[in-house]
């Protein structure tokens, strides 16, 4: 068998692949059998050369989850069982959330559409235009969602990691929603 590599190269060949938490770091080197105080020692040299940084890394991993317009919740849930602590979840979703401009409430919108109307509604179009589209009184032949859908779009955002106060807010907008009946 080869010969073992040092417990700073193998951290840098495991970094080498994607961001890593301290905690995967800290799984990784158990794992290949380290000594604890050689994995300590790397962990801290790391740290102190920002290669692992968890607040760094629930950024990223944040900016991540709303392009894929999931619910900050989820993805504080994912970044938890990572080994992110609570605290720097917390910190990371305020400030990502601050600084992007991101609006849950509008992302849990778009998809309650994407189920309703079909993705290609919402896909490249604007607020102004998806509330046109939207407007209750704007076709005469169009009824109201039944509750089935509705109850089908709470499920769809909650398993995203929507709050339930964004959860609500989109349903009582939705019960105003119409669409075309196919004939």
């Amino acid at each position: 068998m080869g010969k073992k590599r040092g417990v700073g190269d193998e951290a840098m060949r495991y970094l080498s692949h994607r961001m890593r938490t301290e905690q995967e770091m800290r799984q990784h080197l158990k794992a290949k059998e380290y000594e604890d105080s050689e994995i300590e020692g790397a962990i801290d040299d790391l740290k102190a050369h920002h290669y692992i940084d968890d607040y760094e890394y629930a950024l990223a991993f944040y900016r991540n989850s709303f392009e894929k317009l999931r619910g900050g919740m989820r993805a504080k849930r994912e970044l938890e069982q990572k080994g992110i602590d609570t605290l720097t979840a917390d910190n990371a979703l305020e400030d990502y959330k601050y600084e992007a401009g991101i609006d849950e409430l509008a992302n849990a919108r778009r998809i309650a559409m994407q189920i309703i109307y079909g993705s290609d509604v919402t896909n490249g179009y604007g607020e102004s235009v998806i509330s046109v589209l939207l407007d209750a009184s704007a076709d005469e032949e169009a009824e109201y969602l039944d509750e089935h859908k509705i109850a089908s779009v709470a499920r769809k955002l909650e398993n995203r990691g929507y709050t339930s106060e964004v959860i609500y807010k989109v349903i009582s907008e939705m019960r105003s929603w119409k669409v075309k009946t196919k004939r």
